[in-house]
């Protein structure tokens, strides 16, 4: 009788056990497949788990971003740039050509999404002439408050600066992704200024 006590008792741990270690699997099984949703601003952003990006409905329509606005609402952006982006006839993103490979791909990272997420032309350009790119020359000197110029600037600390109907948006390489999605932040009102 103690013998059947004492392997009842065995198996009911062994199960106990077996139990545990199952379902720590299917719970980081679901963890793991589970995206993140988390809120700013009202606005809810989905979290896919497989590629980091950040998804959000935003006035009807599905914006896609690279970070959330927490992790960029810290780049200062004047108050005046982001209404005269939004008041422009049409945007000029000018870049310089003779940049490296990597620093281009990116420049033409931000030029692409910025293009697929406002809702008026987006002109591309060059700081000085290229046999790569055959865009016309356009320079903050060309800026106007019909078509405003960002210039993507390479540069290693990430800034923005706004002067004269032109936005120089200083950044090298990933950075210059998450510096589009502060511009496209304020642009849609998520970020305020």
């Amino acid at each position: 009788m103690r013998k059947q006590k004492k392997n009842r008792t065995a198996l009911w741990m062994g199960l106990f056990v077996v139990f545990i270690m199952v379902a720590s699997t299917f719970a980081f099984i679901y963890s793991y497949n589970a995206d993140t949703t988390l809120t700013y601003n009202g606005i809810k952003f989905k979290q896919d788990v497989q590629t980091g990006a950040y998804s959000a409905k935003i006035d009807k329509q599905l914006y896609q971003f690279f970070y959330h606005p927490t992790a960029v609402e810290s780049f200062a952006l004047d108050a005046a740039a982001i209404p005269a982006l939004k008041n422009a006839q049409a945007i000029a993103v000018t870049f310089d050509p003779n940049a490296n490979q990597q620093q281009l791909l990116y420049v033409d990272g931000f030029r692409f999404e910025l293009e697929k997420y406002v809702n008026k032309q987006v002109y591309s350009a060059v700081i000085n002439e290229s046999s790569i790119y055959p865009f016309a020359v356009f320079t903050c000197d060309n800026a106007t408050a019909q078509i405003p110029v960002i210039y993507l600037n390479d540069s290693f600390e990430p800034s923005f600066i706004y002067e004269n109907n032109c936005l120089i948006v200083n950044a090298k390489g990933i950075d210059l992704l998450a510096m589009r999605d502060r511009v496209l932040y304020g642009y849609l009102g998520v970020i305020n200024g």
